[in-house]
């Protein structure tokens, strides 16, 4: 395993599964809006720069959340997920191995998007931030690669 020691001049990746983020099981609407900005929110407090990647499906409409994402994170809203339902999954994995930063999801079988041997399944479980939410806030289970100084 890496141990990346972060330094304030260096810039953190973290890119954002946000289906996986804004998942709502217990609600009405099945996209909770506030857990991505509870996420955003997290990653913003943190002593070091973060870029934010975030990967949202196309179909979230509304102006208000979009405008707010696009000054906060780097957003991308990822067409043709009904026809192909882990298509945003994909693009948040590519983009965290082409910055050599971490993701944001709690799905299990992320490496089952890799399509490159060279990849080790276990670069992809130590790049992973699995998370849960406690009273609207965002509570990170971060690898043990992350450090910030």
């Amino acid at each position: 395993m890496t141990q990346n020691n972060f330094q304030s001049d260096h810039t953190i990746a973290v890119c954002i599964d946000g289906r996986s983020v804004a998942w709502a099981s217990d609600s009405e609407k099945k996209f909770d809006f506030e857990k991505i900005r509870s996420t955003v929110d997290y990653l913003e407090s943190l002593p070091a720069p973060i870029r934010i990647p975030l990967f949202i499906p196309s179909w979230i409409d509304d102006e208000d959340f979009r405008a707010e994402m696009k000054i906060r994170t780097e957003l991308y809203l990822v067409t043709g997920i009904n026809g192909h339902p882990s298509r945003d999954d994909h693009y948040a994995l590519m983009e965290m191995i082409r910055l050599d930063g971490f993701l944001v999801t709690n799905d299990k079988k992320m490496y089952d998007h890799i399509y490159n041997s060279m990849i080790p399944e276990s670069y992809i479980k130590d790049r992973t931030i699995s998370f849960k939410f406690k009273k609207g806030k965002f509570k990170p289970n971060l690898p043990q690669n992350w450090i910030v100084s």
